[in-house]
């Protein structure tokens, strides 16, 4: 289950085991775009999933391979958001590097990345 105060427009979440985007937020639904139609169906929060972040979904957002881990840079000043696979995914600033512990799904990567840049992450599907 997702809370609607998590979620901005066009975040990912997962319904019936299918991953659709957020086209539009009540508050306690949202409103997704079914089988590719302009036609739009709210369902309630409590149906709908977070989609946890893969190897796969990390890929499909740009993240690219490093040492035990994955790393996506955000802007020309090498600061980067970090995947290592023995720990949370994790903020790297100048060489320091910040856990985020609580950024477990994809909404959550979304979210960060928006607060970070200003900008939507570019997710390949």
């Amino acid at each position: 289950m997702i809370q609607a105060n998590e979620l901005r427009l066009g975040n990912y979440i997962s319904f019936k085991d299918k991953q659709y985007k957020a086209s539009m937020l009540g508050d306690l639904s949202v409103a997704i775009a079914v089988n590719g139609s302009k036609d739009h169906e709210f369902i309630k929060c409590e149906e709908l999933g977070p989609i946890p972040l893969t190897p796969e979904w990390l890929e499909r957002c740009g993240f690219t391979s490093v040492k035990n881990g994955v790393s996506l840079e955000l802007n020309e000043q090498y600061q980067q958001i970090c995947f290592l696979f023995k720990g949370p995914l994790s903020l790297e600033v100048d060489s320091c590097r910040m856990p985020l512990y609580s950024v477990k799904y994809l909404h959550h990567l979304q979210n960060l990345f928006f607060a970070l840049t200003g900008t939507e992450i570019t997710i390949k599907l």
